[in-house]
């Protein structure tokens, strides 16, 4: 079962939905390493053990776990060996505001600790609800997806949030924290940040403080994290090897070719133009072409 909207997505009330869904693994369904755009997405094993892999960072989902993926982040899964594995994933983005800024706050913690594996049956429960109601549409569908969605989200920030409130090394220092969103989102808008002062009305401190406190607590500025993540995210596409260096410049906001080229090959020691050449396309899945032709349009 696999529902999949490219592009902007299927918007249902306050959230666009990108893919929902159920796969059998590994003979059944292999999957891909895959590049993720803007949205998040939640893997859940219900059945079997797999490896699930951010950017090769990996991590072990036991079944009746969940895995959190971030936007802009290679992904991969890895089924256990001779073992049956089922598996759901809900993907998507939230359109509420107030409801976006406590989700972008709970998803700071998870980028805080490493830890991208929880546990909670009533969200796999209603994430099975909307499975079965998205493969049969009826009346109120819409309705009852939404509110479906909405207490996904809900549970996931309560779930998030009760399991940072036992990691006292970590949450214990509030300062830690705001870093933490700060990076968060910028990770999550990196094609549609514009302006770093941005940052102040999603943590509600002016950005002069905003930014003595990132270099107190990283050692690093607010500006350095940025370019160095687009850089990030460039030499990425550029693997990827589906568009242009010159449209990726332009995706990433940079003033023109010369400045972008300049710039990674400051950070990687080659121009991209050249980077795109000595290294062939490392990441295939024809979804992943077509979400991201539908996505530059956009």
């Amino acid at each position: 079962i696999d529902h999949v909207y490219y592009g902007n997505g299927r918007k249902i009330g306050n959230f666009d939905l990108m893919q929902l869904g159920r796969m059998l693994g590994p003979d059944k369904y292999p999957f891909d390493k895959h590049f993720q755009y803007d949205y998040y997405e939640l893997t859940f094993v219900n059945r079997g053990k797999s490896k699930i892999f951010a950017d090769d960072v990996e991590s072990t989902v036991e079944e009746g776990e969940f895995y959190i993926s971030l936007p802009f982040e290679t992904h991969n899964i890895i089924y256990e060996e001779n073992t049956d594995t089922d598996i759901d994933f809900f993907a998507f983005r939230i359109n509420d505001r107030s409801l976006s800024k406590a989700f972008d706050s709970a998803i700071a913690k998870v980028k805080a600790s490493g830890n991208r594996v929880f546990s909670n049956k009533k969200i796999n429960n209603i994430v099975g609800d909307a499975i079965a109601e998205l493969e049969k549409e009826s009346d109120f569908s819409e309705k009852f997806l939404e509110s479906a969605f909405y207490m996904i989200t809900i549970y996931l920030i309560r779930t998030i949030n009760r399991k940072a409130q036992t990691d006292l090394t970590v949450y214990s220092d509030n300062g830690t924290t705001i870093c933490y969103q700060i990076m968060n989102y910028i990770d999550t808008n990196i094609f549609t940040l514009y302006e770093l002062k941005e940052l102040s009305k999603i943590t509600n401190y002016n950005y002069s403080y905003l930014s003595s406190l990132f270099k107190k607590k990283t050692g690093k500025s607010i500006l350095d994290y940025y370019y160095n993540k687009k850089l990030s995210v460039a030499k990425t596409l550029l693997e990827e090897n589906r568009i242009s260096p010159t449209k990726i410049s332009e995706l990433l906001n940079y003033t023109s070719y010369y400045s972008f080229s300049r710039a990674f090959k400051k950070k990687y020691g080659i121009s991209p133009r050249t980077y795109k050449i000595q290294n062939p396309e490392k990441i295939s899945e024809k979804s992943t072409l077509e979400n991201f032709n539908v996505f530059l349009k956009s």
